[in-house]
């Protein structure tokens, strides 16, 4: 079962016209995902230019996706999986996520699969070339409010929020990025508090044993983040890539030396394309004049040009001449790191990307970004949208089904009750007064006529009068529609049970609930299950009904 994305709220009207009119956007893309022969076409490209004029090599990238790789506790596939990458013929297949509490969302766990899955489908297709996924662990960002939390259905079946606060940082304030955060000992009473919210199952053992060899005190985010992720998926072959790594900023010299010097080319390309955009669109990135942080005192600030060619940390008095910061780029290229124009520029600059697979957020930036790539002599890699899901436990469906409810049903709280409760009771409530009305109106009327025969001034005042009564009317109504709700109170607590299920706190479950709420009722299991479910080129969201046993 599958829903068109403009009949879900939520959805950009970018992404739908990306989904489903390609050719309105066509102009601000290198590549169409849909055509297959864009990945043969770009993996030629990329065999021609990629790494020509740099001064490292394939082997330079695998050897620092090996050292990173075992830092994360990979598998075998993973490493063999590496060792094509010092092949010509091999191509990256990649998606990424910002670093979150046990990985965030559950679409974190959606895009690694798909990259897996695009991977296996494109090797088997075309043999000639290597396929290889690639997921890239944004931990430069300093945003802890928005990633030290995770939302989960708990024993209750009420939503709720578990959260890891630090005593060593001010979750509030912090300017860290969230990669280099260590875990403290609180994040044995988050993990303690997880499971106690859970409900009990005949998984929970083995999975807090998974979340606790992750998490613990001493690890910070981005190792916990690659070992869970790589725990719960298995031997998929899945390459972690941690751009945060002091070898790969120094790889990325060029491209941030080219930032300071131009600057601020790249940011006026971005407007100018969000220029025509912006017509029809509503836009995801607002650019800076430079697209780069620095890490001054642990912390991550954006750089900002100031006057007589000197630079500047915003929200600070520090202030760098030009020979200063540059002196500081060569030292120190690790204290720098791009910002979200120049995140893409820089990873398809170390790796051979012939396709990306985004969200629908992400496509639409990348929808600004064509010319910056140009800038940067390289080419956007084939944009592929991510699987959009929606898990149907077997009571939430087996619910649907007896009172007759769609998928779709679910987005909208008052119609579905109402659509419930028309279904349960006999009675119309809307029918009984919307036919008095039509009713009343006709015998006013009639009447009216007949009174403006003795007196004008009567059938006004007769009017008004009704009139007011009518108003009356939508207050009974009202109290009609309270008791009939009273009346079958079950049922709607048990409906707004079932919605806060599909569509918690209105968002997309996928956007909002954890994996560990799923994989502790379902066991790791899950994973082979959507492997083998969901549907990597239905350009629909999907509903699958979680009907396994392991």
């Amino acid at each position: 079962m599958s829903i068109p994305f403009n009949k879900l709220p939520g959805f950009n009207h970018l992404f739908i016209d990306y989904i489903d009119n390609f050719e309105n956007l066509n102009e601000f893309f290198s590549y169409n995902y849909r055509d297959e022969d864009s990945f043969v076409k770009l993996s030629d490209f990329k065999n021609q230019f990629y790494l020509r004029d740099e001064t490292f090599n394939r082997d330079t990238i695998a050897n620092i996706l090996t050292i990173q790789n075992k830092a994360f506790n990979s598998f075998d596939k993973t490493f063999r999986n590496i060792e094509k990458l010092r092949k010509d013929n091999t191509y990256a297949i990649v998606s990424g996520q910002q670093i979150g509490l046990f990985t965030g969302s559950y679409y974190t766990i959606l895009k690694a699969l798909n990259t897996v899955m695009l991977c296996n489908y494109l090797n088997d297709t075309f043999s000639k070339y290597n396929f290889i996924p690639i997921f890239w662990l944004e931990g430069d960002d300093h945003d802890l409010q928005e990633v030290n939390h995770i939302n989960i259905i708990d024993k209750n079946n009420k939503v709720i929020k578990i959260e890891y606060k630090s005593n060593l940082i001010n979750n509030d304030k912090n300017l860290k990025p969230v990669a280099d955060i260590e875990f403290d000992e609180n994040i044995i009473t988050t993990i303690n508090n997880l499971f106690e919210n859970l409900r009990k199952t005949e998984f929970s053992t083995e999975l807090k044993s998974i979340v606790e060899k992750s998490y613990k005190p001493g690890l910070n985010f981005k190792l916990s983040f690659g070992r869970f992720l790589n725990y719960i998926l298995g031997d998929l072959g899945l390459i972690l890539f941690d751009p945060t790594d002091v070898e790969v900023k120094k790889l990325l010299l060029p491209i941030f030396l080219k930032e300071l010097n131009t600057f601020p080319k790249s940011c006026e390309l971005v407007i100018d394309t969000s220029i025509k955009l912006e017509q029809n669109y509503e836009l995801q990135i607002k650019p800076k004049p430079i697209n780069l942080f620095y890490k001054h005192n642990g912390n991550r600030h954006l750089i900002e040009p100031k006057q007589n060619k000197c630079f500047g940390l915003k929200n600070t008095k520090i202030k760098f001449s030009a020979d200063e910061l540059f002196n500081r780029l060569y030292e120190h290229p690790e204290y720098f790191s791009p910002n979200v124009v120049l995140r893409p520029i820089c990873q398809d600059y170390l790796l051979p990307t012939v396709c990306y697979i985004a969200g629908p957020s992400e496509i639409s930036y990348f929808a600004q970004l064509k010319r910056v790539y140009e800038f940067y002599n390289n080419v956007m890699p084939i944009i592929f949208p991510r699987t959009s899901m929606t898990f149907i436990e077997i009571s939430v469906n087996n619910f649907l089904l007896k009172n007759d409810l769609n998928f779709d049903d679910l987005f909208s709280e008052t119609l579905v009750i109402q659509k419930s409760l028309m279904k349960l009771n006999s009675i119309n409530i809307d029918e009984i007064f919307n036919t008095f009305r039509e009713g009343l109106n006709t015998i006013t009327y009639e009447a009216g006529e007949k009174l403006r025969i003795i007196d004008k001034n009567l059938e006004t005042y007769f009017t008004n009068k009704v009139n007011k009564f009518s108003e009356n009317l939508n207050t009974i109504k009202a109290k009609a529609n309270e008791a009939l709700i009273r009346n079958n109170q079950h049922t709607i607590n048990k409906l707004k049970e079932i919605i806060s299920f599909i569509y918690p706190s209105n968002y997309l479950q996928e956007r909002y609930i954890n994996i560990l709420y799923y994989l502790n009722k379902y066991s790791l299991d899950l994973i082979k299950f959507l492997e083998n479910n969901l549907d990597l080129y239905s350009k629909e969201h999907q509903f699958v009904v979680l009907n396994f046993k392991r």
